[in-house]
Parts: C-alpha cells; structure tokens; sequence
C-alpha cells in the first residue's frame, strides 16, 4: 500500500475524534480472499490481485457516474490494515506484468496524473509542462508557450506562473489544492480571452482512467519506491508532515506483528 500526501492534508479537515471504525488509507493492492453476494456478475474471482484508488466506491448510476465523474467520495473505511471490505465492481484489476509495489502508487498520483493529461487534450507533438519547467519550454518554442500546463503544487504562484506559460488556446488543469482560498493572480478576463484559455479541475480520475494507467505503466513506467513495514506509519506520516520524506513510500502490510 502506498502513502500519499493527500492524508496530510485531509487530516487537517477530519472530525476529532474520528468515527469509530473508521480507516485511512488508499492506493491498496492485494489478492481477494472472500467475495459476496452479488458480486458473480463483476467478473472478479477469489484469487485475483486487485487494487483499491483513492475513490473506493462509486454507484455507477447517478449523473456524474454515468458522465465519467465518479471520482467524488470519502466515507469508506481505507486501506491501513490487511482485511479492507470494496466493491467487486469497482476494484482495479492490476495486469500480471506489474508487480503490486509498483502498482500501489499509480492507482491515486498515477491515475491522477494520467487523467490530468487526458483534459489537457494535449496532441501529438504538442508541449505540455508544469510550472517549474515552463520556462524552459517558452525557449524551446520560440516563445510561443505550452498547449498545456498540468499544475499538481498546492500553491498559488504556481497557477500564476502556468498561465503565464500558454500559448493561446492553451489550456490550465489544475490538481494540486493550496491551503487558502485565493484566487489566481492572474486570471483576468483579458488574458483569458486574448489569448483563448481555459482553466480545468482534475481530481484523482476515474475507474477507466486507473486501468489504462496500470495497463500503460506494464509497458512503459519504472516507479521509484521504497519498501516500509506498517510498524513505521508514524515516522514515515512524520517524515513527509516535515517534508523530509524524499520519493514514494509503500507499506508492506504483510508484516503486520
């Protein structure tokens, strides 16, 4: 199971004390031990190695689930302990070629990042940058700027800066969340209509957006971890609340004494 610094921040706007019975966690890959009733027609069997995003459950129904937008809920107990109860249709199967420490982290910042990209509609051979490197870009292309510029920093300059970055038509898709409710700086109508922009919100993605992640990343993505015990939780939540914490960290649950 991974560990994402979206706990960090979610924790700040949790209820004290938190319900009985309630658990953190997301990014969880392990192998189906039970299955219930209903679940024949989900195609998962006992056996299977599956993983559970961000978004454990979505009901597949309503208008946002049948638009796509399935990615919106927090009331289902997580993944830091070894049994967790999911839905058998919306667990991620993880591909055989891939193994589960690699998986793990792609199913909440794999996934989001692989979505963020889809609505930047960027095409081939168009530049898409983050912040830091826009700079860079606006070099390489002569000035013109990026098609589109995926901002996943919780900070406000970082908008700013992305904006400032777009060629016309561009398009801005926001991921990361900064604390304060400011708007962004430079978000005029003039700008904005100039030179054609548009500013989108992406969260984690959705059920398909997770399964062409994983299937991609078998072919093509090399993630860089390390291996914790679950007994290390707190150091490691301490570790990344200080921002020492360098890389993505994955529990082994396994080894739960």
């Amino acid at each position: 199971m991974n560990l994402c610094t979206s706990w960090i921040i979610s924790w700040k706007f949790l209820s004290e004390p938190v319900a009985a019975g309630q658990v953190g966690g997301h990014e969880g890959v392990g192998i189906v031990a039970q299955m219930g009733p209903f679940s024949d027609s989900s195609g998962v069997k006992i056996g299977d190695r599956v993983g559970i995003k961000w978004i454990a459950y979505a009901c597949g129904n309503c208008a946002p689930c049948l638009a796509g937008a399935d990615d919106l809920w927090l009331h289902i107990a997580g993944t830091f302990q070894q049994f967790v109860l999911a839905p058998a249709h919306y667990v991620t199967p993880i591909p055989e070629g891939l193994s589960s420490e690699m998986a793990a982290p792609l199913l909440c910042g794999g996934g989001t990042v692989y979505s963020a990209l889809k609505k930047s509609k960027a095409q081939s051979g168009d530049w898409v940058s983050g912040p830091a490197a826009s700079a860079k870009v606006l070099a390489a292309t002569g000035g013109e700027g990026a098609a589109a510029v995926v901002v996943c920093s919780g900070n406000n300059a970082a908008y700013a800066q992305g904006l400032d970055f777009l060629k016309f038509n561009g398009i801005l898709v926001g991921v990361g969340v900064p604390g304060d409710l400011q708007p962004i700086e430079n978000a005029c109508p003039h700008l904005m209509v100039s030179k054609q922009l548009a500013i989108v919100g992406s969260t984690v993605g959705n059920r398909r957006d997770a399964i062409e992640t994983l299937n991609m990343a078998q072919r093509v993505v090399s993630t860089s971890f390390k291996l914790e015990n679950v007994q290390s939780l707190d150091r490691i939540f301490g570790e990344m609340k200080d921002g020492q914490l360098q890389g993505r960290v994955v529990l082994d649950l396994q080894t739960w004494a």
